[in-house]
């Protein structure tokens, strides 16, 4: 822009020359015309008169000429330095509009880009909302907790940040999403099948839901809770309960299928699943397959340890499967009900069942009898 205006201011002091010299040129052709017209004047008869004499009008027009060129090169010279400036200062001008425009869009492109980042942070926020919400509903439905939740959101967003955020991404979200599936899968058919490592069963679950989807369960122990060695003679819940496993697998499920609809990934795995997907688990094979080293069931009453034993045997003898063993312990009615439903199958099936196998039963059931004396004795 310097070199612009110096090379105006240039122009102007030229321009500024040119006027002198038109007014030098018109003086001088003034003083031309002038002293022709005194030098050269002709009297007929004592009277001023304009010649006749073609000579005469031939010098005076080649007077006329040359007086007028220095003007008409001036005038020339000084029209060419006008539309010189004059094209300086419309290029000067567009350059200052150029200018004024690229500010203006630069503005405007700060702008919208300040704009866009705060879009796309309010959508990274309302984003990861959504997924708290998913997990607090969960949370509160099943009475758990679950801990690093932005952990567990990286792992199914690993490309969600403040400046982008995906929805519904299949290719970002996958890998994660059928990894859980896969493992869960896994999981459910190690439980269900009758000859798999139920110790390795059980471990794979508690990585499953601790490492890979952080849930936290309650510190207290309960009975029929399937602990898993962490340490020398320090055992830890696995997330299972000897008595729950099948409404805890569902809703295990549950949670999966709401992360997967969550992410956006299409997979059908259910009709993959759909020939184990929700059978029942077989928990005296659970109960009889811990090794007792590495997985245990935490018991802490002699009543509950014995009526646990016997619904196991029981299922052995006649099919019956380990139900409400919790209820029948804490609950005198139901634990009388069950007491006598034995003692009738026990006396029923006296022609029918293996001495041995009844001798077992009935030694089983007598040591509950004192605590059914009790209940009956509290009753009458």
């Amino acid at each position: 822009m310097e070199n612009k205006d110096n090379s105006i201011m240039e122009i102007d002091r030229w321009l500024k020359w040119l006027k002198r010299a038109a007014y030098m040129g018109i003086g001088v052709f003034a003083v031309i015309l002038i002293a022709y017209a005194i030098k050269f004047r002709a009297f007929y008869d004592g009277v001023k008169a304009i010649s006749n004499l073609p000579n005469d009008w031939s010098a005076f027009g080649s007077l006329l000429s040359g007086a007028s060129s220095l003007l008409g090169a001036v005038g020339t010279v000084g029209v060419m330095l006008l539309g010189i400036k004059q094209f300086k200062v419309q290029q000067e001008q567009i350059k200052q509009h150029k200018q004024r425009q690229d500010i203006f869009e630069k503005k405007q492109c700060d702008k919208w880009e300040k704009e866009n980042e705060m879009l796309s942070f309010q959508k990274y926020h309302m984003h990861y909302a959504s997924f708290q919400e998913l997990l607090d509903n969960f949370c509160n439905d099943n009475n758990l907790k679950i801990t690093s939740r932005n952990q567990l959101y990286r792992k199914i967003f690993p490309h969600n940040n403040f400046q982008n955020t995906y929805l519904s991404n299949d290719e970002t979200n996958v890998d994660e999403i059928n990894y859980l599936i896969d493992f869960y899968l896994e999981c459910l058919n190690e439980l269900q099948r009758l000859d798999s490592d139920k110790d390795q069963a059980i471990l794979n679950f508690s990585h499953l839901i601790t490492m890979r989807l952080n849930i936290e369960h309650p510190l207290e122990s309960h009975n029929g809770d399937i602990q898993i060695r962490k340490s020398e003679g320090n055992f830890t819940f696995s997330g299972l309960n000897l008595h729950t496993i099948d409404s805890t697998m569902k809703y295990i499920g549950r949670f999966i299928i709401s992360l997967q609809n969550f992410s956006g990934s299409q997979r059908d795995w259910l009709s993959e699943a759909s020939y184990f997907r929700w059978d029942p688990i077989n928990l005296v094979n659970i109960k009889d397959n811990l090794s007792q080293h590495s997985t245990r069931i935490y018991i802490d009453n002699t009543l509950y340890s014995n009526v646990l034993d016997l619904q196991s045997l029981v299922y052995k003898t006649f099919g019956n499967n380990i139900e409400n063993t919790m209820n029948i312990v804490e609950s005198d009615t139901a634990f009388s009900k069950y007491y006598c439903s034995i003692t009738s199958l026990i006396n029923s099936s006296e022609n029918n069942k293996n001495p041995d196998e009844l001798r077992e039963l009935r030694h089983l059931k007598d040591q509950l009898y004192p605590h059914f004396c009790e209940i009956q004795k509290n009753i009458t």
